[in-house]
């Protein structure tokens, strides 16, 4: 088994259909969904569209009470057969090319750990992007790390990497202590154990924007996890502290700090920012450390770009 694509399900009935029938199930290739817990019918709903699926035989729905997005993952990556596991939300889609692209990456990179696959937002009412028929480019990075910093268009999360499992399970898979930043967790444990490939271009993962249960408008939960990461470097789980760290911790600061003005929590948001004005105010990120404070006004003048409200 080559591939084992892990889909983690929870309150998804009217979208995981969707998410199954794309994906385009070739041999040495299973899939593995793991409903966590739902309330909604939508295990129904995955055992109704397994049901239709022409490689439905390789195709597996696992059930366990609610647990958290880490923790389905960990559940299907423990079951998993495959050499490398592949990650799927279960509101995105996979392009029809991406399992050979991956395959045929791993192929002619086998000590690579890790590998990114491009994204397209896309919003349920205009529906998911078409096909674009240019070949993928395979972009080679010594680590996670090198990865970020160079790749400003790619986007590092759980909902598009793939990962080779004897990594996965070295690293004791994602955390369960958070809801949000357990994938970036991950990543910062991985990141020195091998290089990463990144892999560009075309399309690969249709990711849902704008659905309202998502984490990443949960700004309590975004902070959480922002410090957890935080408590995990100053521990020393994270390695030595580099400038390729320092980046990241800046880049995540500012991102976590916006969450807090887009959401309504103000006070919070000024509290981060004036305590984490040191990690803000490195080179990467300098350039908020004006825009951050006055994005009240901002929000009046640019919305889209600072976006804000009053909880």
């Amino acid at each position: 088994m080559e591939l084992s694509i892990v889909i983690p399900l929870f309150n998804r009935a009217d979208l995981i259909g969707a998410c199954i029938e794309r994906l385009p199930i070739s041999s040495g290739v299973e899939l593995i969904i793991v409903d966590d817990g739902s309330s909604d019918g939508s295990a129904e709903a995955a055992r109704a569209a397994i049901s239709k699926h022409p490689a439905k035989d390789q195709i597996r729905l696992i059930e366990q009470e609610n647990a958290g997005p880490g923790a389905a993952r960990n559940k299907g990556a423990a079951s998993a057969a495959g050499d490398w596991l592949g990650f799927l939300d279960s509101d995105d889609l996979w392009a029809r090319e991406t399992v050979a692209d991956v395959v045929s990456a791993k192929k002619h990179h086998p000590d690579t750990i890790m590998m990114f696959l491009q994204t397209r937002d896309f919003v349920t009412d205009q529906g998911p992007p078409g096909d674009d028929p240019r070949k993928t480019d395979v972009v080679r990075h010594d680590r996670f790390l090198a990865a970020v910093e160079q790749e400003e268009d790619m986007r590092f999360a759980s909902c598009n990497v793939v990962v080779r499992k004897d990594v996965f399970q070295s690293l004791g898979g994602f955390t369960g202590d958070v809801l949000c930043s357990e994938d970036s967790d991950l990543f910062l444990r991985a990141d020195r154990h091998g290089p990463v490939l990144c892999l560009t271009g075309p399309w690969r993962v249709a990711h849902r924007v704008g659905e309202n249960d998502s984490l990443s408008l949960n700004a309590p939960k975004v902070i959480q996890g922002y410090e957890f990461m935080l408590a995990q470097d100053t521990k020393g789980e994270y390695g030595q502290s580099d400038s390729l760290k320092e980046a990241f911790f800046s880049k995540a600061s500012v991102y976590t700090i916006r969450v807090a003005f887009a959401c309504g929590y103000v006070a919070t948001a000024y509290k981060l920012f004036f305590r984490d004005f040191g990690r803000i105010s490195r080179p990467t990120t300098r350039h908020w450390v004006w825009r951050l404070p006055l994005t009240p006004l901002l929000s009046l003048i640019r919305p889209k770009s600072f976006p804000m409200r009053w909880k």
